[in-house]
């Protein structure tokens, strides 16, 4: 990823967030119950999560993408037209729509989606919960792409297009958008997707357009109100780690393992232990954002020191979450493991000033979250 691809992601993350915003207000106004704080707040972790941990996917998929266009293409794209710039849109699309289908048909490949199905609500910060390794679990989805012969500038901007429109479509406020349903993919259709009613699972596969469930016999238009969320083996957790972790855990187990209906944990109701997640969250976004903005003038060493931070910081969040209690053992070893990765990249001089500055404010920040909670105690 280079610097402009990580501003262009800073900025399209600041917007999601000022998105979620209105969201938040409009369903406020409307007197309906669209968020609540803890799974709301275990989306956000999950998706920065998501962010950190691929920072370099693009790159490193970029390579392989330019390799095949030069040597193994079967045509050679140079410049855009109205022509090639529909065909790559509804080429890719159908390419998602396939690789949709094939993460929920397959154990291994579903692993690394149901972390984004696993909310038992249903708005904006849904589309923000993916899991860390779903993009390299589809990363072969690129190949008839580069064979085709399309420039990577504009598969990358098609497919940063085809996500940004998924954004929207995660929503309860939208109903439904009449002649729109029938090409396009709708916050109706897209509802019914996550829903885990009996007549709705396994269906509306699309990102951008409707057409190809239509096509293919996977569509389902909404009915029933849907129950969002899914079925488990074991107790649901807002911890982002867990969500992530927990899907590849049960692959151990007998396919014939039963999952059963588990309630998520309550919703965080101590106003001092919602302030300290709210403190972590945002530490570990400003450590995001930095790393996103600075990303071409530091490297592997940083990244995966910031790797290392943000996990541990969003593992105490995720506990906090779950209703476990306040560890200042832990809290204490966080703060120091950040302050020391921090000194630890201005010796070394690989850090950007971005990222150290991250480092030693999200500590400050870390620690005012645990001093909230033991107050409270």
């Amino acid at each position: 990823m280079t610097i402009n691809e990580g501003v262009a992601v800073a900025i399209g993350a600041s917007i999601f967030f000022c998105l979620i915003g209105v969201e938040y207000a409009v369903a406020r106004a409307k007197g309906w119950s669209v968020y609540r704080f803890s799974d709301s707040v275990a989306n956000l972790a999950c998706g920065v999560a998501h962010q950190v941990a691929n920072l370099y996917y693009v790159t490193f998929v970029a390579y392989g993408y330019e390799f095949l266009r030069h040597h193994v293409a079967i045509s050679h794209i140079e410049s855009f037209s109205v022509t090639n710039g529909v065909a790559i849109f509804l080429l890719i699309d159908l390419i998602y729509y396939w690789e949709h289908r094939m993460l929920h048909r397959y154990r291994v490949f579903w692993a690394s989606h149901v972390v984004h199905h696993q909310s038992s609500e249903f708005n904006f910060t849904v589309a923000l919960r993916v899991s860390i390794l779903q993009v390299w679990m589809t990363m072969m989805s690129a190949v008839p792409i580069a064979i085709l012969g399309f420039p990577s500038s504009m598969a990358l901007t098609a497919v940063l297009v085809n996500k940004f429109y998924q954004f929207w479509v995660h929503t309860r406020l939208i109903g439904n958008l009449g002649a729109i349903e029938w090409v396009f993919v709708t916050p109706s259709h897209h509802r019914v997707h996550h829903a885990r009613n009996e007549r709705y699972l396994d269906k509306n596969f699309g990102g951008m357009f409707i057409i190809w469930d239509r096509i293919f016999g996977t569509f389902e238009p909404e009915g029933e109100s849907p129950v969002y969320g899914i079925a488990e083996s074991v107790a649901p957790s807002f911890n982002p780690v867990l969500a992530n972790l927990r899907p590849w855990l049960a692959l151990r187990r007998s396919v014939a393992t039963a999952p059963r209906e588990c309630a998520p944990p309550s919703d965080v109701a101590s106003r001092a232990v919602r302030i300290s997640v709210a403190l972590r969250l945002v530490a570990v976004l400003g450590l995001m954002m930095a790393l996103l903005l600075a990303e071409a003038t530091g490297g592997a060493g940083q990244w995966l020191v910031v790797i290392l931070v943000a996990f541990v910081w969003l593992w105490r969040q995720g506990c906090l979450l779950d209703g476990q209690r306040s560890d200042r053992g832990a809290d204490a070893i966080s703060i120091v493991l950040a302050l020391s990765a921090g000194v630890a990249l201005v010796v070394t001089g690989i850090g950007a000033p971005l990222v150290i500055g991250a480092l030693f404010g999200g500590s400050v920040l870390v620690f005012a979250a645990e001093a909230m909670v033991v107050r409270a105690v």
